[in-house]
């Protein structure tokens, strides 16, 4: 019986990123998985990163909590649209807790290989995010840039 990576995914996303849970790393996670996401620039490498970024979670977000609305498996990726609910309880890019509720829509593409997440590439909405801690505007309040008043030129 083959490995299924729609439960390998769900697992990593549940386990892992939602719930905090250590023990899954080194079940779920291959030891060169690379990240990337709208926030870090580039990428970066290894279970060593997986297990920082999870001990930091708890630290800028409370009561977090994923939804996986959707799961495509083809092969060897899996593409799962989710939910991300959480309270903003710490600093976040310079932004000090609010203890405001943030929910953000996102998509996460993984690539697994022996039944371990290898590849984790995430996109979700940042622009919302920070709109919700208050950082930025909602989208209704941004004005477009007032155009300058063109004159005709005379020529002579």
């Amino acid at each position: 019986m083959g490995v299924d990576n729609g439960v390998i995914a769900r697992r990593y996303m549940t386990e892992i990123w939602s719930e905090g849970k250590f023990d899954a790393i080194d079940e779920l996670v291959g030891d060169d998985i690379v990240l990337r996401d709208p926030m870090t620039p580039g990428s970066v490498t290894g279970k060593a990163e997986v297990r920082k970024r999870v001990t930091e979670m708890p630290k800028m977000f409370g009561d977090n909590a994923l939804h996986i609305k959707e799961t495509i498996v083809s092969g060897d990726r899996v593409v799962m649209l989710t939910t991300w609910r959480a309270v903003h309880k710490g600093d976040f890019f310079g932004i000090a807790g609010t203890g405001k509720t943030i929910t953000c829509e996102g998509v996460e593409v993984l690539r697994i290989n022996n039944g371990k997440v290898v590849e984790n590439e995430s996109y979700f909405d940042v622009y919302t995010m920070f709109q919700q801690m208050g950082a930025l505007p909602s989208p209704d309040k941004l004005k477009p840039k007032e155009r300058a008043q063109q004159t005709p030129t005379s020529r002579l």
